[in-house]
Order: structure tokens, then sequence, then C-alpha cells
């Protein structure tokens, strides 16, 4: 119900669900980027056409592995397309029970393993470039809306993007929030022991140093993004807000009634 809502949240129409006994479809590939000195990881999750091999995706130490048939063909139509972004230190395979449940309801899910903020390997100072990591999932948006073995299923006007943590923050950037790295410095002294800068601290950063914290990463083509616990809330910059995607719903995993959306 909670992925149903998801979906919902995303504004995106809900298509068929997919029969009860099929797995969602499961793909890797190498992401080629300008902004990347190497290939980056990414999956993608869709509806399957027909069942292939089955096997686990994304086991590790918190989550169980979620289970997908490799590489089988696409179910037919056009299907929206949720682009998720990971925290820091995470990765994407190991929110297959999100990507499972959105492709369940006939979403296709486009995931990267941001370079420098992935598991095994996570740096303060690659992790604060929140504009890599909006350029890491534009860069794949390109790619597969390019790729003929899926661009026929995508449906373009319906696209979105999911992000959780450091996620949230990247997602915030491709909606159109831009952050100040001035203002987080001041955070940072006045509270240092705050969830977003412990990490960063022990890096010795200085967000200001970093033009990247402060990148304009809006991607136009999405109409839709669902945060969940952002990090870096405090340094938005108010000014970017109004001409920011009106379309953002904002998720705090604590009580219920702190639940809001803008």
């Amino acid at each position: 119900m909670k992925r149903l809502a998801l979906l919902t949240m995303l504004g995106l129409p809900i298509a068929a669900p997919v029969a009860a006994d099929m797995l969602p479809g499961y793909d890797r590939f190498d992401l080629t980027a300008d902004h990347r000195a190497s290939p980056i990881a990414a999956s993608i999750w869709y509806p399957a056409a027909n069942p292939t091999y089955r096997a686990p995706v994304g086991d590790g130490p918190i989550f169980d592995p979620t289970f997908a048939f490799i590489g089988p063909a696409i179910a037919q139509g056009e299907h929206p397309l949720v682009l998720l972004s990971h925290g820091s230190g995470g990765n994407s395979d190991s929110l297959g029970w999100l990507t499972s449940g959105l492709v369940a309801n006939g979403a296709i899910v486009l995931a990267v393993n941001h370079p420098g903020s992935t598991s095994g390997d996570s740096s303060p100072r690659r992790s604060v470039d929140l504009g890599a990591r909006a350029n890491d999932l534009t860069a794949a948006l390109d790619m597969i809306l390019a790729d003929p073995a899926f661009a026929p299923f995508i449906d373009p006007d319906r696209i979105g993007v999911v992000g959780f943590s450091l996620g949230g923050t990247t997602a915030l950037g491709m909606a159109g929030v831009r952050f100040d790295g001035a203002a987080q410095d001041t955070n940072c002294s006045t509270g240092p022991d705050a969830a977003d800068c412990v990490f960063f601290r022990r890096g010795g950063v200085r967000f200001a140093d970093y033009p990247g914290f402060e990148a304009d990463a809006r991607d136009p083509r999405i109409s839709r993004a669902v945060i969940v616990d952002p990090g870096f809330g405090g340094a938005a910059d108010p000014g970017t807000l109004q001409g920011a995607l009106a379309g953002i719903t904002l998720i705090n995993l604590g009580d219920a009634d702190t639940t809001r959306s803008c």
C-alpha cells in the first residue's frame, strides 16, 4: 500500500497491475557520462512481458534481496518512468523492495550508483557534489530515452524522481531547488552534531568550497518529485523555491503528523 501511495504522490496514473505471479524484469548496464571519468553502474526495473530466469537482487546487511527476472522482454504499453537516487553510502539495488512495488503497479524504475557516495565508495568530499549526483540521473535519462529497447515503452510525459536522504537532496536539485554552501557551513558551526554535518566534518569539508553543492541541476523533463528525509534542508536557497517544480512531495519518516507536501 505504501508503494502504491508513492506512485500516486508522483502523479503517475496507475497502470494495470502486473500479474501476481510475475516478478519484475531487471537489467544492469554501464552508463558513460561526460562528467564522470569512468562508467556509472546503473540498473532498470520494469514490467516483464514473460519470465526468464529468477535471481536475487540487492542482498545486504539491512534489506533482504528482491527476486526478479533477468533481462526479459518489456510488457507492452507506455509506462511511467521513475528515476531513483539512493542515500549516502547506499546503492540502487538495496531499494528493490521499493522498485519492485512500483513495477508491480506499472512503472519503469531507472537507478544509478552515484560514484563517491555509494556502498563501499562513499567519500565526504565526493558526496558533497550534488550537481554530479543529479547529472548521473540526467545522463541515465538521456540514455534510456534514446535506447530503442526501452524508449518505445516509456511515456515521456510521466517522468518522476524519488530520492532518500542525500538522494532526496539530489532529487530536490533536479526539481529546481538549489543549496547555499555558506548557509550549510553556518548550520554546521552552530549544530556540528547534526546528521548532515558529522560525516562531512570528518572529511574536512567546507561546503562553500564546492561549487557542485550549489549547482543548478533542474531537469525540465521531470514532472513530479517525491523527497524522503532529505539532507541539507536548512541550506535550501529560498530564492529558488518559487521557480522550482510545483509537484514536490516531502516525506518525513518520523511521526505521521510531520508528513507534509508542497
